[in-house]
C-alpha cells in the first residue's frame, strides 16, 4: 500500500506571516494560558510549564513545553505540538490539531 504526503504549503508572506504570530500570540496568551495552564502543577509524570507558538515546515505549531517529574529523569523538558495552523490561502487557513488519551490535558 502506497502512502502520499501531503503538500507542504505555500509559504506567507512576512506581513502575513507576522499578522498570523500576532493573532496566535495573543489567543494563546488571553485564552489558552489562562484557561488550560493558570499555574504550573508539579506531579509526579510528566506536566506542562508552557504554551507558545513556533514555525515549522511553512506552518504554525502550538507547542506545549512539559517537564518530566518521573524519579528516574525528574527536571527533563521537551516540547510536543498540539495543534498547527495549515495556510490554505491568503486569509484562509485550517486548523488542524493533535489527539491525546484522556486525562493527559490540563483540566
Amino acid at each position: 500500500m502506497q502512502t502520499t504526503r501531503a503538500a507542504r504549503p505555500n509559504l506567507p508572506h512576512d506581513a502575513e506571516k507576522q499578522m498570523i504570530v500576532a493573532a496566535c500570540d495573543a489567543f494563546i496568551v488571553e485564552v489558552l494560558k489562562p484557561r488550560f495552564l493558570p499555574q504550573i502543577r508539579p506531579t509526579e509524570w510528566n506536566y506542562v510549564i508552557e504554551i507558545h507558538g513556533a514555525w515549522a515546515a511553512g506552518r504554525y505549531h502550538f507547542m506545549q513545553r512539559y517537564r518530566s517529574g518521573m524519579e528516574h529523569n525528574r527536571g527533563e523538558e521537551f516540547e510536543a505540538p498540539f495543534a498547527r495552523i495549515n495556510r490554505l490561502q491568503t486569509v484562509m487557513v485550517e486548523l488542524a490539531w493533535f489527539w491525546q488519551r484522556p486525562g493527559c490535558l490540563v483540566p
